[in-house]
Order: structure tokens, then C-alpha cells, then sequence
């Protein structure tokens, strides 16, 4: 759907601090609402939770497993700032990341940015693997070519065995649980993806075929999210009516537009003077 629906930073060498999120029993009924705007409703599952995170593990995640300073080198690349884990930790704590709706809008696009570069390298790795054949297609979860990289570029939803390739760099251990257990492509009721490394954290996904929505291990925390998302506006949707001049179509890339001004504005009173990021990616 692409509307809405609804202390100092750990060094990398330091001792990983305990995981806050045990496994638990999934709940289908308590569930975290996601919104389905641009089709990153699976991104904003998982950037939710990534936001939840005490700042113990969150610097630990930074410092220790790179996608995560690839996930601040984008941000940068599109709001301006300082690739550096002190200016995140100062921007993960303003208002405007408490409001659901436009912590959505700022790290949505971000995060579909880099599961881009990460998809596109894993299609140059399987086009220089041996041929198949027809009889070992089933031995594999996935293969990735043009047309799965077409769906990252037309803002579609997003396969959650592709939303894998950037989770499993994240030290993330993700469980999908599918609601549409009849669904031709997706015939098993949960679908679990371990991380390439250790497991530093957990999440739990619920898929309909055509949205994901997620759960906070601790429930009440559904409740909280939900709430917010009732009671909130987006400030940052809501800025676009008041800045368009008169005839001023509301498209997509209009409302974009004023995201970035106002992030970036927010953004640079926090850092120092914007320097866009050329280094090449490190995954």
C-alpha cells in the first residue's frame, strides 16, 4: 500500500552489553502498527525497534557491525551532517523521532538507499556462481537478479527474503510470521533469518502479502506505539500543505522535498557544516 495506514558511545572493543529482547511467543492480535507509505512499511518495522534500542546497544550495533555507519553515511548523504555515532545518538533523541509517523518518513527512503547497494552486490555475487540446475533451485532461499532490484527502485514492497540480505548484517535475528499461509510464494507459516554474525538483537515481523507490521518484545510498548500513531500528525506531512504555493501539486516528490529541507535544518544545528560522504561502502 503506498497511503498510511495507520553516555559516551561503547568502544568497539568493549564487552557486548546483554540483549534487552528475549524470544517470546508470537501475538498476532498485539501487534505495532507500520505505515505502508512508499512501500517501506517492512523498513519501518524494523527501524522502529532499530530506534527503541537502549543507547548501550545501539552504540555497541554502530560501532561494531558496519551497515550501521552506511545506514548514517545515507542519512547524511540526503539530510546533511556528520557521520559520526555522537551526532546519531543526539538526533535519536529529538521530538521529532518520538512521533511514529515521521521517524517513518526520515529513515524509510534511507533504508531502502542501502538495501539498494547491498542487493546490487549480491546480484554480482550470484551471477559469478556455477549455473544451477533445475533439480537445486529448491536448495536455495533465493536468487537475485534485475527484476529484484526493479522492486527497490519502484518503491514495491519489499520480499522479506530480500529485506534478509540488510537484516543479517545487523546483527539482527528476524522472524517473519505470514498471515496469508496460503500464499502461492510464501507457503510456510514463519520464516526465520539468523544474522551473519552474532545475534546482538531480535524481531518479529507479521506479513499479509502486501504489508508487514511488527511487535515490541515488551507488549505494552505495542500499546504506546499504537497510541502515538492516533493521537500524532506527522509534522513533517502536515509542513507540506502549509509550504506549497497555490496549484502546488502534493506528489510524492514534493512532500519529499520538504522532508529533506526540514530534517536537514533540524540536522545542522546539531552537527557541523555539511560534508556530503564519497567513501565507498563497507558491508
Amino acid at each position: 500500500m503506498m497511503l498510511f495506514s495507520q553516555s559516551a558511545a561503547t568502544a568497539a572493543s568493549a564487552a557486548k552489553p546483554a540483549s534487552t529482547t528475549p524470544a517470546v511467543e508470537s501475538a498476532f492480535p498485539n501487534i505495532a502498527i507500520s505505515s505502508g507509505y512508499m512501500n517501506n512499511c517492512g523498513f519501518h518495522s524494523i527501524i522502529h525497534l532499530w530506534m527503541a534500542l537502549p543507547d548501550e546497544m545501539f552504540s555497541y550495533l554502530y560501532n561494531n557491525f558496519p551497515v550501521f555507519k552506511e545506514i548514517h553515511r545515507e542519512f547524511c548523504n540526503q539530510y546533511g551532517g556528520e557521520v559520526s555515532l555522537e551526532k546519531l545518538l543526539q538526533f535519536k533523541k529529538l521530538p521529532l523521532l518520538d512521533n511514529p509517523w515521521d521517524r517513518e518518513l526520515i529513515w524509510g527512503g534511507v533504508f531502502r538507499e542501502v538495501l539498494k547497494t547491498i542487493a546490487a552486490l549480491e546480484v554480482v555475487r550470484i551471477s559469478e556462481l556455477p549455473p544451477m540446475e533445475d533439480a537445486d533451485i529448491e536448495s536455495v532461499q533465493y536468487r537475485f537478479g534485475p527484476k529484484e532490484l526493479e522492486f527497490l527502485e519502484t518503491a514495491e514492497c519489499v520480499d522479506f527474503r530480500m529485506l534478509k540480505l540488510l537484516t543479517e548484517k545487523m546483527g539482527l535475528d528476524l522472524t517473519v510470521y505470514n498471515q496469508v499461509a496460503s500464499h502461492a510464494e510464501f507457503e510456510l507459516p514463519i520464516y526465520h533469518f539468523a544474522p551473519e554474525r552474532e545475534t546482538c538483537w531480535q524481531a518479529e515481523l507479521f506479513f499479509n502479502g502486501g504489508h508487514y507490521d511488527f511487535t515490541h518484545q515488551d507488549k505494552a510498548l505495542n500499546k504506546a506505539h499504537n497510541d502515538k500513531r492516533a493521537v500524532q500528525h506527522s509534522c513533517l506531512l502536515m509542513s507540506a500543505p502549509r509550504v506549497a504555493k497555490e496549484g502546488q501539486a502534493l506528489t510524492p516528490e514534493f512532500i519529499r522535498n520538504v522532508v529533506v529541507d526540514i530534517v536537514r535544518a533540524v540536522n545542522q544545528k546539531l552537527t557541523a557544516p555539511e560534508q556530503k560522504s564519497t567513501l565507498k561502502p563497507n558491508f
